[in-house]
């Protein structure tokens, strides 16, 4: 009995190895799975220029944020504009155009609050998604960042333009809420000063806000139709 007894030992002791090592494998394997699976997560949504989010991460999330935080809070999206950044890198090389930007993502970044939004879109051009109470409140967040931005590099003169369109409780599109910003940006003249333009979804227009904002909205309170300044 006693040789039996060893033998039925020995049996589950190899069959509780055999299992240990069938479980270790597969959960190895589904560890780096996983892993696999975030590093392919990461490529699709990081912009090779700044490297932070791409676009394709700000429309998926931006559409989220959009739909979950319907008549919950007001949101807006920005482009955000250098301008004469070809001259930039003709005068500095497409390296440091590129350095430059990867600067710009961080320094914005650091202005976002808790779901809001930030991404490069094309050449010089930064999508934002940002929750605002006041228009007031929207144009001084904008100015502040561009304050940072300057600061960065004092010795060199940098432009920048606003195209702005406030998202209504009805939109989910992020996507086309920065076309219509886009939009808002072609419509202004290119010997243009100002740097602010208001999408206006309702008229179909593009209101042009200057820097010095209680002029405009002093303007803007004593009219009745939309305000145009070029």
């Amino acid at each position: 009995y006693s040789s039996d007894f060893l033998m039925l030992l020995m049996c589950i002791l190899t069959f509780g190895v055999m299992l240990a090592i069938f479980v270790l494998y597969y959960l190895i394997s589904f560890i780096g799975l996983i892993l696999n699976i975030r590093r392919t997560t990461k490529i699709i949504y990081t912009d090779m220029v700044t490297g932070g989010n791409n676009w394709l991460y700000f429309t998926k999330k931006g559409d989220k944020l959009l739909k979950k935080n319907r008549g919950k809070s007001n949101y807006a999206v920005i482009d955000f504009r250098m301008d004469k950044y070809r001259s930039f890198c003709t005068c500095f090389g497409v390296k440091e155009g590129e350095e430059l930007l990867e600067r710009f993502y961080l320094i914005l970044k650091k202005q976002l609050k808790r779901k809001e939004l930030l991404a490069h879109h094309d050449e010089a051009d930064f999508g934002l998604l940002i929750i605002y109470a006041k228009e007031e409140d929207l144009l001084y967040r904008i100015g502040k960042m561009e304050s940072d931005i300057n600061r960065m590099m004092p010795q060199i003169k940098l432009y920048f333009r606003f195209g702005i369109c406030l998202a209504d409780n009805g939109d989910r599109d992020v996507d086309s809420l920065y076309n219509n910003a886009t939009n808002a940006l072609a419509m202004m003249p290119e010997d243009s000063e100002e740097k602010y333009a208001f999408y206006n979804s309702e008229k179909l227009r593009e209101v042009i806000l200057p820097d010095t904002c209680k002029k405009i909205y002093e303007l803007v309170g004593q009219c009745t139709k939309p305000v145009v300044i070029f």
